[in-house]
């Protein structure tokens, strides 16, 4: 699991107590991993930071076949990115991935920006712009490991794509779903009417986001099939 704060801020605290939620509800465990922090580390060291953590669970034993990379906002984006370099590097792709209000385009090209910049009450195109700016620095904001919606998607696993419906980046959501179908995966794309921003976080609070756990638990078990969790073992 991948923690979003735009690149630059947040940490692996802010989402243990939602990883275990997804991880019960899915039957797994969880890893949730402190990947390098712009402007300290630009791009590309959040998406070798993942790669690192990846590679971390094949070196113990885990199949890439029983991995299934999630992630939210930044982190989201991060995890969409994440299959599109492992496939760069010839490595064991994951089961699915779980992109949760991605901010998939570090252009800030998407259309619900203004349409939707009275209803979201956390997330702007400036303050993405000035986050985006320390992570890339002087690297092309339309690079797929930064932006993943300007990536090749083909032979990539199944993705579960989770966005509210008063969220600016909902663009964003429905452009990853539409170019990874495009790259002929296995799509599926929810939108939660009136929702903000990474809504399953408040897991206990709004019934929309234990609903939204209780479909992504379904969906990675389906991904992961049968009996997934053998005492802690791969």
């Amino acid at each position: 699991y991948l923690f979003g704060g735009g690149y630059t801020i947040s940490s692996p605290h802010s989402r243990r107590k939602f990883a275990g939620h997804l991880a019960r509800a899915a039957g797994t465990l969880a890893l949730v991993p402190d990947y390098a922090l712009a402007p300290e580390h630009p791009f590309p060291g959040a998406i070798e930071s993942a790669l690192a953590a990846y590679r971390f669970l094949l070196e113990r034993g885990f199949a890439g076949g029983r991995i299934i990379v999630c992630g939210d906002s930044s982190g989201g984006g991060l995890a969409a990115a994440t299959l599109l370099a492992l496939k760069q590097r010839g490595l064991p792709l994951p089961a699915g991935a779980v992109p949760i209000s991605p901010w998939a385009d570090l252009s800030c090209s998407g259309q619900t920006f203004e349409p939707l910049s009275t209803v979201d009450l956390t997330v702007s195109r400036d303050g993405l712009q000035r986050m985006a700016a320390d992570y890339l620095g002087a690297a092309d904001p339309r690079n797929p490991l930064a932006s993943p919606i300007f990536g090749n998607f083909s032979g990539l696993p199944p993705l579960l794509v989770i966005v509210g419906g008063y969220e600016s980046l909902l663009d964003d959501a429905v452009r990853l779903a539409r170019q990874a179908a495009v790259g002929g995966v296995d799509v599926t794309l929810r939108v939660w009417a009136g929702m903000q921003h990474v809504f399953p976080l408040y897991a206990g609070f709004l019934p929309e986001a234990d609903a939204a756990i209780a479909m992504i638990g379904g969906w990675i078990r389906a991904r992961l099939g049968g009996d997934h969790l053998r005492d802690g073992r791969p």
